[in-house]
């Protein structure tokens, strides 16, 4: 397994160079995660459903992280959480994500939105969440 500070270098690297003002950029990539299907209301499923939601991002981020360590050219992939269904999910979302990253801020290349898929995809949409 690799030492976590040589993966916190890594990530710190690779996000050095990652030019969020691009982001309309075709050179950019983009992993977006719907979250608009919703989340239950009952307090065991809802939690479930959370640390779900978030561990599948951080396991991407993580591999991401790892993957790039072998090619010095390769750029971390914007990852935009949508569809919160309201600010407080967004915000147990985001909080869930901090505690699992072990840190007080997101990455600059996560965000999380209420914005649906559809506002997101369209075309003439032009600012981000």
């Amino acid at each position: 397994m690799t030492d976590q500070n040589e993966i916190d270098a890594v990530a710190t690297d690779l996000l050095s160079k990652l030019e969020i003002a691009e982001e309309n950029s075709s050179e950019i990539d983009t992993l977006i995660c719907d979250v608009g299907y919703g989340f239950p209301n009952e307090k065991k499923p809802r939690r479930e459903k959370v640390n779900a939601v978030t561990r599948q991002i951080v396991n991407f981020l993580e591999w991401q992280v790892e993957s790039a360590q072998n090619d010095p050219n390769k750029s971390l992939a914007l990852v935009r959480v949508v569809g919160c269904q309201d600010e407080a999910t967004k915000s147990v979302l985001e909080d869930r994500m901090k505690a699992l990253l072990k840190t007080d801020t997101l990455p600059p290349h996560v965000v999380f939105t209420c914005d649906s898929l559809e506002e997101v995809c369209s075309p003439d949409k032009n600012t981000t969440a």
